[in-house]
């Protein structure tokens, strides 16, 4: 981490080795950092390795070695913008095309809705006493499903119907698997 660190405050590139997810070990020659992403508990490094110019998603606990090479800047991709690249959904590991997402929430849970916009495009508005109805284009991600799910039954998902039929089932399945025994 400190290597890291170092590498991004002194824009210069390090030389590492990395585990990625299948346990495989891969050695890096240049790794350019670009910036540290936090998302949920997991710490990303965005950089470009060796001589390609795509950029990657490194996990920074899986590194299993960093050295400095501060002779060496770092090169930055052409028009590189981190707020840019993490709205495009880079993140979000999209499964489809964005969806027009309708759901009511619990006044509560929508609150940090209201700081938080989904999108652009996003539209609150009463329901009831005690519900709001949303409206926004999102990405269709798995990401998406877990955030809906995190909010149990202060939310409802009405369209699309197939997101909702796969939210209906899936709470289905959680409530046999909490059936009492």
């Amino acid at each position: 981490m400190a290597t890291v660190s170092e590498a991004l405050l002194r824009e210069c590139c390090f030389t590492a080795r990395y585990r990625n997810r299948d346990e495989a070990e891969r050695a890096f020659e240049r790794v350019h950092p670009l910036a540290l992403v936090l998302r949920g508990p997991a710490l990303y490094l965005l950089a470009t390795l060796d001589d390609f110019e795509d950029i990657r998603q490194l996990r920074v606990h899986r590194f299993l070695s960093a050295e400095l090479l501060a002779d060496q800047p770092r090169r930055l991709p052409e028009g590189f913008d981190l707020d840019a690249y993490i709205r495009t959904g880079s993140f979000e590991y999209p499964e489809g095309d964005p969806i027009p997402l309708v759901a009511l929430f619990q006044r509560g849970a929508a609150r940090h809705l209201q700081e938080a916009p989904l999108s652009a495009d996003q539209r609150i508005v009463d329901e009831d006493d005690w519900r709001v109805r949303l409206s926004a284009t999102v990405n269709d991600t798995a990401l998406l499903r877990w955030w809906l799910l995190g909010f149990g039954a202060g939310v409802e998902v009405l369209e699309p119907v197939a997101l909702r039929a796969e939210m209906a089932d899936t709470a289905r399945r959680m409530a046999w698997r909490y059936r009492p025994v």
